[in-house]
């Protein structure tokens, strides 16, 4: 077995990940993250949110995110915006190349079906 797919057997991937604007906004956006994250937790999800993190130059941000994201998680929720963000969209398109299911943050809170953005 390769070593990959053996770390990610090992691991539950069972984490939501927020992903949002962050650069160019007011506070990284935190306040809409934290608020998101909130409301994910409170119905019983497990959340990772990169406004959570220390901030550091962009594309190490993207690194770890990135490898937070595909380790942890099967499931990415987008807050508004988030097509205008450099980073959200390629979190986004790196996570449906994987498989994961992409989510609005309105769909997930109304516990419906995921919706493919």
């Amino acid at each position: 077995m390769k070593i990959l797919e053996w770390i990610l057997a090992k691991i539950p991937r069972e984490h939501i990940y927020i992903s949002g604007p962050m650069t160019g906004m007011i506070d990284h956006n935190r306040p809409a993250f934290n608020r998101a994250k909130r409301q994910l937790s409170h119905l019983g999800h497990k959340v990772v949110s990169p406004a959570d993190f220390s901030d550091i130059k962009w594309e190490l941000c993207l690194t770890r995110d990135l490898i937070v994201m595909l380790l942890l998680c099967d499931r990415i929720v987008v807050l508004p915006g988030w097509k205008k963000s450099k980073g959200a969209s390629l979190e986004v398109h790196v996570g449906k190349q994987v498989g994961m299911k992409v989510s609005t943050l309105d769909s997930a809170l109304k516990k419906v079906k995921l919706e493919v953005v």
